[in-house]
Parts: C-alpha cells; sequence; structure tokens
C-alpha cells in the first residue's frame, strides 16, 4: 500500500513497491529531523515518535474502526494500519488484510518483553 500521496493505492508491481518503501523511509526520517531543528545522530532519529507522523498510524481508533478503513481498500493481501492498542497501554496493534481476511497483532516492544521476563 503506498500512503505517500493524497490518496492510498495499492502497489502490485514488487520493484515498485520496495521503491517506494524506500523513499517513504527516507522522507519520514528527513521531516523527523527538521523538527529538531538540528543535525540529526541515528540516536536522535531512534527517540523520536515518527510513526505519529506517518499516514498509516491511526492512534487511538478500535479494532471495528480499523476494519472498517482496511475494507474501504478491499481485502487484497497487504493492506494495513498501525493503531494504538486499546487493552494494552503502550503497546500497538498491527492490523491487516491477509488471505481474504483482516486479522491484528498486538505488537510489544522488545524492552517490555524483556523486563516482564525478568520480574517472573
Amino acid at each position: 500500500m503506498d500512503f505517500s500521496g493524497h490518496r492510498s493505492r495499492i502497489i502490485e508491481n514488487p520493484t515498485e513497491a520496495l521503491s517506494v518503501a524506500v523513499e517513504e523511509g527516507l522522507a519520514w526520517r528527513r521531516r523527523g529531523c527538521l523538527r529538531l531543528n538540528s543535525h540529526c545522530s541515528p540516536i536522535a532519529i531512534s527517540n523520536m515518535a515518527i510513526h505519529r507522523t506517518q499516514s498509516w498510524f491511526h492512534h487511538k481508533i478500535s479494532r471495528d474502526e480499523a476494519q472498517r478503513l482496511i475494507l474501504q481498500h478491499g481485502l487484497v493481501d497487504g493492506v494495513f494500519l498501525v493503531r494504538d492498542s486499546q487493552s494494552n497501554p503502550r503497546t500497538f496493534v498491527l492490523s491487516l488484510s491477509h488471505g481474504l481476511k483482516i486479522k491484528h497483532f498486538q505488537i510489544v516492544p522488545v524492552s517490555k518483553i524483556f523486563s516482564f521476563h525478568l520480574q517472573l
């Protein structure tokens, strides 16, 4: 899915998809650096909440709303969005279309998993 323009579109060509992904990745790094008003180091970039500026990030929407947004594009493999988890604070959910179904995967930061295991 290409979210770089005013309207999203499905990219079927794998070479074009890779090109768009690389270009978009570089663009969000540049946008993040401009917000810092300084030279960006990789550490500064990794500490920023850059995901919040991306068109695929939908902050605090429900599971039902995520499904509705994905269905607007059709059940095409690869259509996705990322949202804040409603059931587990400080985690995210990847909602995507695959195999004519919408699936939801919770994303837990590695540091949270590690600290959880240390508490056992």
